[in-house]
């Protein structure tokens, strides 16, 4: 009981004294913009060859389209700032999910995302209410 006790006062004064110390420097400047949950690069459009892999699992034929050897993709590399404990991210294309999951902190995640041959194709990447990429590309495999 009387670690319990204990504790909590090295908690409340801890709390106290970084209450003190953030007073006056919160009213002496400006808030500083919030740090970005991640970074990311969009890489250029590339046509690759998914023929081979729907010859070996024909119940993925629907996913690349009507010729799975040109088949346009687009690469993204990710990777969390260490100030979060988990970013979720969400990548669509036309607004259809194509792509969702989370990074823990300071990771990394690479990831290639299927677009349609010829046709314009919004892209884009929300982490949270954050916009991280908004492009409009047309492929052309």
């Amino acid at each position: 009981m009387g670690s319990h006790r204990h504790s909590t006062l090295v908690v409340t004064t801890a709390l106290a004294a970084l209450a003190v110390a953030i007073a006056p420097a919160a009213q002496g400047s400006p808030a500083a913009p919030p740090q970005s949950p991640m970074n990311v690069s969009m890489g250029e459009v590339q046509c690759k060859d998914y023929s081979q892999f729907v010859a070996t699992y024909p119940l993925t034929s629907g996913l690349f389209g009507n010729d799975p050897s040109r088949v346009p993709t687009v690469h993204f590399d990710m990777q969390a700032s260490q100030a979060s404990p988990s970013t979720p991210y969400t990548i669509t294309v036309n607004g259809q999910d194509r792509v969702t999951g989370s990074i823990s902190s300071g990771g990394r995640l690479a990831t290639d995302v299927v677009l349609t041959n010829n046709q314009p194709s919004r892209v884009m990447l929300h982490t949270g209410y954050r916009t991280m990429v908004d492009r409009t590309i047309t492929p052309r495999c």
